[in-house]
């Protein structure tokens, strides 16, 4: 019997999945039933089972891309070995001929289009083993193509798990930035750690955080021979890749992450508002990237009712500035926004501390001592907290019983003590505050604010914790602590006698303050406003600058002034920290 070439080639398909098994040794295939091969017997579909060998490298390249693109189209998975192919030749040719990678030309499509099959594929198909390798199965045997980094802040083990950005017309950041270049830009996924044992700092991360990489297919040279690898390049430190003395730019989409991260927001922000009892894995402080040595902490605290995705559209302007990814690591503070902000404040203030005792406890990185907060409405708020001195004025806006003479158990004392005396925090040189109500908000006094702080819940612990402390000093406290535990809203009333203290409380000088203040369209009653926060609210007598940007409360964090005015800040930041001799 003469066996037909479509048959001779699924046996030769079937041992090569047989010989990667045992060629693999200690890299096991996480599940070799995704190995699948479409029974194609339509005539159409002949050139599935040819593995194309004459012609010129620029010829058999576009053959092997035409096959993968009608395998991965028939759910067949050899679609990966022959989008390798193409790009793998491709990549041959450019880098024969550099020239050919500067300007549009075949070979330059031909390796862009199959590059991005293979990655859409090998995930689709689950072609990465355990240690991370790509699978890739020729007539002469299965090879293996492992994930290589360049400047990555992970270890590349952990970022295993990639998706192509979005098209354009399903975006929602303000601007997007991109370029063209060699290699496709990904959305990489960094999971945390599942084991018990783990990093310290992996409490400081988000469950999962999407990054931006570009991936390169190249050969290498290995033990004087030449090997492929496939590359994940950090566009944020590398712009280009040498290919013969010729730099050739790589792609780049560093506002995919982003914009992935807007349209999935983890948590509905009402939710840390009416119930802040009921905690939320990503709450508290939270960085973008490891710790740094040299870099200075950015700590962005979002306000009312919202969450850390407001500041995206900032963040995705910062981060086209190579100085601003040089000296800058970014941090952000989540927190329930229904509990009384000096509550927030406390947390901030512990975990910001306990984050610098624990990557520099010999206190060496001057760069931790140079943090910056950007606070936006409440986050303000939180940021001022943090750089002042609250002596006993606090305690004396709630009570008019003297701290010591407080009858409570010394668990009750301590967390109250916490919340309410403090002292600047050394480590924060500068606040800047954006629509933040110094004086608090007639809105907050009114109907609509009453209805939304009547939704507030609070822990049942907290709520327990007030009723002993009111039982155990029955004419200790005033104003409505005496009544409840107070909500946020209810301390950006402007008669709130702890709010009035808060605004007075001493700065040192050496605190630079900002403020970033709207004059957006607003009640007529509340004089000139951003439509939630008066002007003469926002206003600050210590801020050394003062802009007013025409936007509403929740807009002014779009706008083009107030990003440029941070801008402007966090450079000035750093030319006054580099002039002190700090390295």
């Amino acid at each position: 019997m003469v066996m037909k070439p479509r048959h001779i080639s699924r046996i030769i398909l079937i041992v090569q999945v047989v010989l990667a098994s045992m060629s693999l040794t200690g890299c096991r295939i996480l599940d070799q039933s995704h190995l699948t091969y479409t029974q194609i017997d339509d005539e159409r579909y002949t050139d599935h089972i040819i593995w194309p060998s004459e012609g010129s490298a620029t010829e058999r390249a576009d053959r092997f891309l035409k096959i993968g693109k009608s395998l991965s189209d028939a759910d067949d998975s050899r679609s990966v070995d022959y989008y390798f192919q193409a790009a793998a030749i491709s990549w041959e040719i450019l880098s024969e001929r550099a020239e050919f990678a500067t300007s549009y030309h075949q070979s330059w499509d031909t390796y862009q289009t199959s590059l991005q099959g293979l990655l859409t594929d090998t995930l689709r198909f689950r072609r990465l083993d355990d240690c991370g390798n790509l699978n890739i199965y020729q007539p002469g045997g299965p090879i293996r193509i492992p994930l290589t980094s360049t400047n990555l802040d992970w270890p590349v083990e952990q970022l295993q798990r990639w998706l192509i950005p979005s098209p354009p017309d399903q975006r929602v950041l303000k601007s997007y930035f991109q370029s063209t270049g060699l290699g496709v830009p990904l959305i990489v996924f960094r999971d945390k750690p599942k084991e018990a044992k783990v990093d310290p700092t992996e409490r400081y991360f988000p469950k999962q955080l999407p990054l931006a990489l570009t991936a390169i297919l190249r050969s290498v040279s290995d033990n004087s021979s030449e090997r492929f690898v496939l590359e994940l390049v950090n566009p944020l430190h590398v712009h280009s890749i040498e290919i013969q003395s010729h730099f050739i730019p790589i792609a780049k989409d560093l506002s995919a992450p982003l914009d992935f991260q807007l349209r999935n927001r983890p948590t509905n922000p009402l939710l840390g508002f009416v119930s802040p009892g009921i905690g939320n894995e990503n709450d508290g402080l939270r960085w973008m990237e490891p710790y740094q040595y040299g870099k200075i902490p950015v700590v962005f605290i979002h306000g009312l009712m919202s969450d850390p995705t407001t500041w995206l559209d900032m963040l995705n302007e910062l981060r086209t500035i190579p100085w601003f990814n040089e000296r800058y690591q970014v941090w952000g503070f989540s927190y329930a926004t229904g509990s009384p902000f000096v509550t927030s404040a406390m947390r901030l203030r512990e975990q910001c501390r306990e984050a610098i005792s624990l990557m520099d406890p010999e206190g060496e990185d001057l760069a931790l001592r140079k943090m910056v907060l950007v606070g936006h409405s409440m986050g303000g708020l939180l940021a001022k907290l943090q750089i002042t001195h609250s002596q006993d004025r606090l305690w004396n806006s709630i009570s008019s019983v003297p701290w010591e003479a407080m009858r409570a158990n010394a668990i009750t004392k301590h967390e109250l003590q916490k919340r309410l005396f403090f002292t600047p925090q050394s480590h924060v040189n500068r606040v800047v505050y954006i629509a933040t109500p110094h004086k608090g908000s007639s809105i907050a006094s009114r109907g609509t604010g009453r209805i939304f702080s009547s939704f507030v819940h609070p822990d049942e612990n907290v709520q327990s914790f007030h009723e002993r402390l009111i039982r155990d000093n029955p004419t200790a406290f005033f104003g409505t602590f005496r009544k409840r535990i107070p909500t946020s809203i209810d301390l950006l009333e402007p008669s709130d006698a702890s709010l009035q203290t808060i605004y007075g409380l001493p700065v040192p000088n050496e605190v630079k303050q900002h403020s970033i203040i709207g004059t957006g369209e607003g009640p007529w009653t509340l004089g000139l406003n951003d439509g939630v926060v008066p002007v003469s609210s926002a206003r600050h007598p210590s801020a050394i600058s003062e802009l007013q940007v025409k936007a509403s409360h929740t807009k002014i964090l779009k706008k083009s002034e107030t990003i440029s005015e941070v801008i402007r800040l966090l450079h000035l930041h750093l030319m006054e920290a580099e002039s002190q001799s700090w390295p």
